[in-house]
């Protein structure tokens, strides 16, 4: 099996150094440090990311939350890294359905328990929602 390919959505240089170094410790591997919301989802589809750690707040216009919306739609999972977790955020985060949320500061023996934790919880809904199309699609072909 080949390794994670995973992307860093995060502002704050020392935090996106310590995940990487981290990560990559631990057999991952780090497609790239992305600094903003936008550039978290270019990177994300043109490095083919199998995951995104994301920062729920990032520089520019758009935060983590828009973006991990906007993975979510391509079918990338998202783990919320962030020092934010008051209801409001919380509220916001749960709308992108991430796999995951890890408080800052991490710990490093939470990462690999919240990747597989998260990747299975992500290949069950990817092979639910196949087989919900084709049943649908099994459904309306005997309709017709």
């Amino acid at each position: 099996m080949s390794k994670l390919r995973i992307l860093i959505a995060e502002d704050e240089a020392v935090t996106a150094a310590d995940l990487h170094d981290e990560l990559t410790a631990q057999g991952y591997e780090v497609t790239g440090t992305a600094r903003s919301a936008e550039s978290a989802l270019s990177l994300a589809v043109a490095h083919k990311a199998d995951l995104v750690f994301m920062d729920i707040r990032l520089a520019g216009p758009a935060d983590g939350v828009n973006a991990a919306i906007a993975l979510h739609a391509v079918n990338i999972p998202v783990i919320f890294l962030t020092s934010h977790y008051d209801d409001q955020t919380l509220e916001r985060a749960k709308r992108a359905k991430p796999v995951g949320y890890i408080t800052k500061p991490f710990e490093p023996h939470h990462l690999a328990v919240a990747i597989e934790m998260g990747m299975e919880r992500h290949r069950s809904h990817t092979m639910l929602t196949q087989r919900v199309r084709k049943l649908e699609h099994d459904l309306n072909q005997m309709k017709a």
